[in-house]
């Protein structure tokens, strides 16, 4: 058998084991492999910018809601120790 011949056959059987239900899952699990990382390269420094916007969104809204709390509980505390007097 030449050496052509070998490459040849060898060739063949690299083609069949690639695309057997084995090399094709192979294949899959690179592809999503290699996809998760560019695609978190891609979008590391725009996570970055969407936490901080996230984490400056949640700031203000506790912020408001703890004023407006504590201004229902200021109110009903000085509801019911200063009832209204009738005249």
């Amino acid at each position: 058998m030449s050496s052509r011949q070998r490459c040849e056959q060898y060739l063949k059987q690299f083609t069949a084991a690639l695309f057997s239900t084995l090399g094709l899952l192979c294949l899959m699990v690179a592809y999503t492999i290699l996809g998760g990382y560019v695609f978190s390269e891609l979008e590391s420094s725009n996570e970055v910018n969407v936490k901080a916007d996230v984490r400056q969104v949640v700031q203000m809204f506790l912020q408001r809601f703890t004023d407006f709390v504590l201004y229902y509980v200021y109110i009903s505390i000085e509801k019911l120790f200063h009832p209204i007097s009738c005249p």
